[in-house]
């Protein structure tokens, strides 16, 4: 794997957390066109609701940009649009050779998309789809409550505090700190790096795994 910037020291974890757009897959392009489009539909300011959405899940957002508009109609329209919108998603850097070198169980998404959107952007990146998924519609609270990343550690039948959490929102690496996991942060456009012992990397490429013979992972890190 190719790697960026100065090493970090490692992490030695039991399992891994990734969160989905931005850290395994590429849907900028796809999330931006879907938001804007739907905000124009609504009547809405787009320039407005491209500043509310990153890391959230999409029922959240739409309640506060949207309030006077019928909150289930509305997940549905954006959700079809988005599930419409898949050609131009591809794997993030690094995302599949990553995967394929963690040992099975050992990994799951932590995603605030559906899990009708999940399983299209992850089929169209060419990533696998763990059974461990945690989804939006699975959780009374999403990002930055740490509801997400605890379901995730708990179907991987692990303390959150042996996890590291992979995200590039604010939103999330909030919801992970919470949790009490590890975080690093995979650098995004749309998020100023978080400091606070948070490492931060380019992609993944920027991460180099090792799996002990107790199932320990150990993660090796380059920094942006």
């Amino acid at each position: 794997m190719t790697s960026h910037g100065p090493p970090v020291p490692s992490l030695l974890v039991r399992g891994i957390l990734f969160d989905c757009d931005g850290v395994l897959v590429d849907s900028l392009e796809s999330v931006d066109r879907t938001w804007h489009r739907f905000a124009l539909e609504l009547g809405l300011d787009p320039a407005y609701v491209l500043t509310r959405h990153h890391g959230r899940p999409a029922r959240e957002t739409i309640a506060e940009v949207a309030p006077h508009h019928d909150l289930d109609l509305a997940v549905e329209v954006l959700e079809n649009l988005e599930v419409g919108d898949s050609e131009s998603v591809t794997a993030l850097p690094g995302a599949a050779q990553l995967l394929d070198c963690l040992p099975t169980g050992s990994w799951t998404v932590v995603t605030s998309a559906t899990r009708r959107l999940a399983e299209v952007r992850l089929g169209a990146a060419g990533l696998p789809v763990p059974p461990t998924v945690v989804t939006a519609d699975q959780v009374a609270n999403g990002k930055p409550n740490p509801e997400p990343y605890l379901t995730g550690a708990t179907r991987l039948g692990l303390p959150p505090e042996t996890c590291v959490v992979f995200e590039d929102s604010r939103a999330g690496i909030v919801a992970g700190l919470a949790a009490g996991s590890l975080v690093v942060q995979v650098q995004a456009p749309h998020a100023e790096p978080h400091g606070e012992g948070v490492p931060l990397i380019a992609d993944l490429r920027s991460v180099t795994p090792a799996v002990g013979a107790d199932g320990m992972i150990v993660l090796g890190l380059r920094s942006a």
